[in-house]
């Protein structure tokens, strides 16, 4: 039988919380109460008691069936917490257990409550986690920095496959360990660039979206994704007709765990001059959709698969709710993965302190990447308004500008005709200034394992060495 818990115990072992519908439960609490240094805390009766439990501290291993409401969504806040997981799955969801993030994948069987018992242990020695530690405390692993349908999930260099895992994933009795590492894809991962501002319309949108075009026309295999959970407006710019938000698709399954390259091309449509785009949200109240547990995923896949991914994400943001569903959790996971996070600055009074604004509160966003910042729409003649943002960043700041883009009528124009400067206005000195920008990013970013800057050529499709149609991409 298995023991009581007390108060004693509960501080000198390691606590599990246990949800198990069907008639495995009894079995598996059994076994684990025989299991010395274990000690089973809660018997949740739904997902929501065992989520509540664990954000309590009720204890430090979760022990729960792959039932509906059980994704990537749920299992990752639980190993962000400190919380290890197992996650017992019948027959038909091995196929994409892998890539939810748990720790161990357990099979559903006739000894699944020997099988579970013998992981948990497993599990408590390879992690060393000591039983009078926190359950929210850090612990080697827990970062999120890993691959994308790893032990951890993350936007990673990694493809994405079935999340079956290799022999070596695997135990003898079929358990899949580290939740199934992925292969890694044949050449190096891409780079990240998110496009971020202050409050307001600085000019995210166009310039991720020119920057896109110049990135293709160098040489780069480049994707696009439109991240705004506020105000996306990248379908427009292009003059796309989307009526699905290929995005929110793909953070559908990538919180599913079904996530394979064939998704992948289903939802991404290649633009005319080769970009790989990625459609937003088609109604802004449908933010939920995008969880950054998901995009994280999403943008590693992407970047396994790219030079460089563009990401247009929402200004701000806004501080976190204390409760409750974050709007702008989207953008704080692209910052936190990002390469490089060009911050885009407008030449107006009101445009330029949020940005001074929104630069001096960035620390606080966990966003490692390189900061570059460039002013947009400048003006010539006597005020030389990108001097004067310029020292203000400097005054305020601590950071002066690294590129700037004029104030050019052609921006207009091209927004018109749905399309990017490079295709409308080819000489403009907007689409210059752009030129320049992708240029400089190439050779700084470098995405040569060596080190040295990329060779500019040939324009390359993402999706492999032959440009994919826009009608083949559809669904």
């Amino acid at each position: 039988m298995p023991r009581s818990p007390s108060w004693s115990t509960r501080v000198a072992e390691h606590g599990v919380l246990v949800w198990l519908p069907g008639p495995h439960e009894p079995d598996v609490v059994a076994a684990l109460g025989q299991e010395d240094g274990l000690v089973v805390t809660r018997r949740c009766a739904d997902l929501a008691e065992l989520l509540a439990a664990a954000a309590a501290g009720a204890g430090q291993i979760a022990v729960l069936a792959l039932e509906r409401g059980v994704d990537r969504t749920r299992i990752v806040p639980l190993a962000r917490g400190g919380v290890l997981t197992v996650l017992v799955v019948g027959p038909e969801d091995l196929h994409r257990a892998g890539a939810l993030g748990a720790d161990v994948v357990v099979p559903d069987g006739t000894d699944v409550a020997a099988s579970v018992a013998r992981e948990v242990r497993s599990l408590v020695e390879r992690t060393g986690l000591a039983p009078e530690s926190s359950p929210w405390a850090w612990r080697p692993g827990a970062d999120w920095d890993v691959d994308p349908g790893g032990e951890r999930g993350g936007a990673s260099g990694h493809d994405h496959d079935s999340g079956q895992g290799s022999d070596s994933d695997r135990g003898g009795d079929g358990a899949t360990r580290g939740a199934a590492a992925p292969r890694r894809a044949p050449h190096r991962p891409g780079r990240v660039l998110a496009v971020w501002s202050g409050a307001g319309a600085p000019g995210r949108t166009t310039i991720a979206a020119g920057l896109a075009a110049e990135l293709v026309r160098l040489g780069q295999r480049t994707a696009l994704v439109d991240a705004d959970t506020v105000a996306p407006a990248m379908a427009q710019v292009l003059g796309v007709l989307e009526e699905t938000a290929g995005l929110a698709a793909l953070c559908r399954a990538a919180a599913d765990g079904t996530l394979d390259p064939d998704t992948l091309r289903r939802r991404v449509r290649t633009m005319p001059d080769g970009v790989a785009f990625v459609s937003g949200l088609t109604r802004a109240d449908r933010w939920r959709e995008i969880a950054p547990e998901a995009l994280e995923v999403v943008l590693g896949a992407l970047r396994s698969r790219t030079d460089w991914t563009v990401v247009d994400v929402a200004a701000g943001p806004e501080a976190a709710p204390v409760r409750g569903a974050d709007r702008h959790a989207a953008t704080r996971s692209v910052l936190s993965v990002a390469d490089v996070l060009l911050a885009v600055v407008p030449v107006d009074p009101v445009g330029v302190r949020r940005a001074v604004q929104a630069l001096t509160d960035l620390p606080e966003l966990d966003a490692p990447g390189e900061l570059r910042i460039v002013v947009n729409a400048t003006r010539p003649g006597p005020a030389r308004s990108a001097d004067a943002v310029a020292d203000a960043l400097v005054r305020f700041v601590g950071r002066a500008p690294s590129w700037s883009v004029p104030y050019d009528d052609a921006v207009g124009a091209a927004l018109l005709a749905g399309g990017t400067l490079a295709q409308h206005a080819p000489r403009a000195p907007a689409r210059r200034a752009l030129a320049g920008i992708a240029r400089a990013l190439v050779a700084a970013g470098t995405t040569q394992a060596d080190g040295e800057p990329a060779p500019v050529g040939r324009r390359r499709a993402p999706w492999g060495r032959r440009r994919v149609s826009s009608a083949s991409l559809r669904d």
